[in-house]
């Protein structure tokens, strides 16, 4: 089969699909939608997709073993840490679940990578997590004076300010130096972390990230 007609029969799948989705909710669609952006390498389309057949039938385990082996292979993946161009919308993520009726605690995903906070905010809201999103250093502070979190997921290089220079205003405000801050970085080494532990971060974990870690480190400081 040629490039074409195998371009031509994915795009059918789409639109069929995409027919069904608009008519109801249906989870068994989002899953095949998913498999078929998965299959042109649109990660972060598969995962929207996954996402949402996990929610709609919570009870079909399939679907959330699923996405978690996509979440898994996303953040685990060097090919994921390069920097997008697309810009970084105010993308705030409500729809986390809360598990057993727990208090839901709040975590700000500082992070200029739409696909690496898509991938972290799935993988939180699995935990019962609500996650806010901010693409640069002003956005985040913004965040922060609006949410309070409990926790803030803070990457290093970003636009506009970096994350030892937000970390800094974080520690010099009353209100917020005592929020746990974990910071986020490609780069690997003690003069990074040194840096950030005299900055006041938390913890330091490096991309590409084990979700499990992520979790547990989360889970040490919130």
């Amino acid at each position: 089969m040629d490039h074409t007609a195998n371009d031509r029969i994915k795009q059918e799948a789409i639109d069929r699909y995409t027919r069904v989705i608009q008519r109801e909710n249906n989870s068994q669609a989002h899953y095949w939608l998913g498999m078929v952006y998965l299959n042109m390498d649109n990660y972060e389309e598969a995962l929207n997709h996954l996402d949402l057949a996990s929610k709609l039938s919570p009870e079909e385990q399939f679907y959330s073993n699923q996405l978690n082996v996509l979440l898994k292979h996303m953040a685990s993946s060097g090919a994921f840490l390069a920097k997008e161009s697309a810009p970084s919308g105010s993308d705030t993520d409500s729809t986390a679940l809360s598990l057993h009726d727990k208090i839901r605690r709040k975590i700000l995903v500082v992070e200029d990578s739409s696909t690496i906070r898509k991938v972290i905010s799935i993988t939180l809201s699995q935990k019962g997590y609500e996650t806010i999103k901010a693409g640069d250093g002003l956005e985040a502070l913004s965040r922060l004076d609006e949410s309070k979190p409990d926790l803030i997921l803070l990457d290093i290089i970003l636009p506009k300010m970096d994350g030892y220079q937000i970390l800094s205003i974080i520690r010099e405000n009353p209100e917020f130096k005592t929020i746990p801050v974990i910071m986020l970085t490609s780069k690997d080494g003690i003069i990074n972390k040194v840096k950030g532990k005299v900055a006041g971060s938390s913890a330091y974990l490096t991309k590409p990230f084990d979700p499990t870690q992520l979790v547990e480190t989360i889970e040490r400081h919130i």
